[in-house]
Order: C-alpha cells, then structure tokens, then sequence
C-alpha cells in the first residue's frame, strides 16, 4: 500500500475520532456503536481499508493499547473506595466475570466446538464491561451515588479480573500445559515476577517523578516509561502486562497521587486508541465467518446478558423499577473485551469467526444498553397514559 495514503488514513480516523467524539456527547449515542459502524463500512462493506495488509501492526497496537488501557485502569483503583463497597463492586465484579467466563465456555465448547482453554479464554475475552457507556447511562437515571460508585469501581475491577484470566489461560495454552503443569513450570511465578518488577519500577518512577518540573513533561515520561516496563519485563520471560497493571495501582493509591498522566497526556491519547481499536475490529469482521453462526451470536448475547441479570440480583438496590432493569443488563462489552479479540484471535482456529463474535456481542450489548432506557420510559408513559383512560 501507498505510505501516503496509509499517512491519510491515520490522519483521518484521528480526525473522524475527535468529531464523532463530540457527536457522541452531543446525541447519547456510544462511541463504541458508531466507530463499529464506521469500522464496518470502511472494511467489508466497501472494501476501502484492507486490513489483512496491517494483520502484524493491529496485533501490536493492540498490545499497545492494552498495556496503556490497563495501566490506567489501574490508576483507577483506589483501594480505600474499594474497602467501602466491597460486596457490591468486588463480589459483583468477581460473579460477572466468573459467570460470564463459564456461560461463554459453554457457548465455546458446545456450540462452537473449541478446546476447553480456548473456551475460557474466549469467555474471558468478552468478560470485562465498559465503564464509557455505563456512565452516562447512570447520570441520566440519576441512581444513588453508592450504587453509581460501586458500578464504576466494578467496571473497573472486571476489565483487571478478565485481562488476567486472559493473560494466565493465553500463557497455558502457548506452553501447551494445564493448570498443574503451569504450576509447575512457572506460569504463575512470572505473572508474580510481573508484580514484582511493577512495584519495583514503580517505586522508582514515582521517586524520580517527585524531582521532575511540569516542563519536563512527566506525562510523556511515564508513558515511554511504562511500555519500556512490558518490553523489558516480557524480555525476561515474566507477564509485562501485568507489570504495567501494578505500576499504574501502584501512582493511583500513594499519597499525594501523581497526575493522571495518560489522561493528561490528554484525553487525547485514550481518544485515539479507542478510535484505532473500534475501527480496526469493524473494519477486520468477515460476513462470510456469520455463515451459519447466527445461533452462536444469539446465545453468545442472551448467555451473557442472562448471566448479567442474575448476578445483579446478588446485590440489593433499592432504586426505581426502570433503573434496576437498566443496571441489571448494564452490562456493554467494550474497549478491553476489543482490545483483547484483537489480540487474542490469533490463538484461535478460526481468527476472523472469533474477531466477528466479539464485534457483534459488543455491538449488541452496547445497543441494547442504549435502547434499553427509551423503550423503558416509552413503555412508563404509555402504561400510565392507559392507566389515567381507565
């Protein structure tokens, strides 16, 4: 392909992203759903972007995006806050990732016919829920400010919960070992060598920031610094993932707390990556891996919405009607169930059937946490414009 026009591209879906973005905040409507969209046209539908031409370069912007993404999840997680809800976020997170896991291996393995640890990776791939479309769907049922904040904290939790079983059951399955095996050979110590090594670095970052100015760009600093952290930690055979995991835990829970230094480096870099991932998973689908797989679609969304309900209904919260039926299938998959397809499906038999499972169970579960509302107070106001004709 033309580096000019490859140049054109990259600069087009960065711009694409920033308008949409706004579009997004302007309409209600989640990124997630209209980058799929644009992803789909630009890739199977037109044929504009041929991604098998880029198969290498998504596969490490993926691993990219996921050391950053987890990086700054693990920012996120204050564990005073956690302390606080630890029933209604840690135990919530730990059922629904849990449920999820062995819904979408029954799926795996009995309908789609895939090797036991391929089934529960898979799960694990489309176990995490995106707290970008959650939010604003909390805001505007207005729900008690617990239960908003046990539903970020869980949000956040599950992306961790998900990505480490993807990353232990990713790593048995390149070893060619079980779980006893993997105990044996060290498959666990080198995802505690990756803690390890992220405390370690962590500590000396957070000591050398503290005798950074603003002009020497800490933020810019701590991003190089944390992809180093997965190069180096990967290089001596231990989980660099996990490393960058802990390094960001460890900035988002000392006192005084760093900046938010990927969020600082703007918006803008969470912007593009969610841009790049979405588009590349729209773009990378095959309608010929639907053949015959509408009936894995189907029970692949009901499974996973079904086991979302139940596992709400662990938690008691005394909310509306219409805000329990909302929180009890807010359960969108989105930027880390895209980030791992995409970086996972290659372990697969059948990559691109794999790739479009995990497109249409985000798109669906993103829009139906969208329509869910409209057809909720739809149905409100006509039971009670019925009601008042009686």
């Amino acid at each position: 392909m033309d580096p000019n026009f490859t140049v054109a591209i990259i600069g087009a879906v960065v711009l694409l992203g920033v308008f949409l973005k706004h579009f997004s905040k302007k309409t209600g409507w989640p990124l997630s759903l209209v980058l799929l969209l644009i992803g789909l046209f630009i890739g199977p539908v037109f044929g504009i972007l041929d991604v098998s031409q880029f198969s290498e370069a998504i596969h490490s912007f993926a691993i990219i995006a996921l050391v950053l993404v987890l990086f700054d999840t693990g920012y996120e997680i204050k564990l005073s806050q956690i302390k606080k809800s630890i029933f209604e976020s840690t135990g919530l997170a730990l059922i629904g990732v849990i449920s999820t896991i062995f819904a979408v291996f029954l799926v795996g393995k009995y309908i789609m016919g895939l090797d036991p640890y391929l089934a529960v990776l898979f799960g694990a791939l489309l176990a995490s829920t995106d707290l970008t479309i959650i939010a604003p769907l909390m805001d505007s049922l207005k729900v008690k400010p617990k239960v908003k904040e046990a539903l970020e904290i869980e949000a956040t939790l599950n992306s961790v919960f998900a990505a480490v079983v993807a990353i232990i059951v990713g790593t048995m399955i390149l070893s060619k070992s079980n779980l006893a095996e993997a105990i044996s050979r060290g498959v666990f110590y080198h995802i505690f060598l990756g803690v390890a090594i992220g405390l370690m670095i962590g500590w000396i970052l957070l000591k050398s920031m503290r005798y950074l100015a603003l002009e020497d760009m800490p933020a810019i600093i701590t991003i190089g610094a944390v992809l180093v952290v997965y190069a180096v930690t990967e290089f001596i055979g231990a989980s660099g993932v996990i490393a960058a995991l802990i390094v960001g835990l460890l900035y988002g829970n000392v006192k005084p707390s760093p900046p938010k230094f990927v969020m600082l480096f703007g918006d803008n870099l969470q912007m593009i990556l969610v841009t790049f991932v979405y588009i590349f998973l729209g773009a990378m689908i095959t309608f010929s891996a639907f053949t015959g797989a509408a009936l894995t679609v189907l029970a692949l969304v009901s499974a996973i919405v079904l086991i979302r309900y139940f596992s709400v209904k662990f938690v008691t919260m005394k909310e509306s009607l219409l805000a329990q039926r909302v929180i009890g299938i807010s359960g969108p998959r989105g930027i880390i169930s895209a980030i791992l397809v995409l970086g996972y499906a290659s372990m697969f038999p059948n990559p691109n059937l794999i790739i479009s499972l995990g497109f249409a169970v985000i798109f669906c579960t993103s829009l139906i946490v969208f329509l869910l509302p409209l057809i909720e107070k739809k149905t409100d106001k006509n039971i009670k414009v019925a009601g008042l004709r009686f």
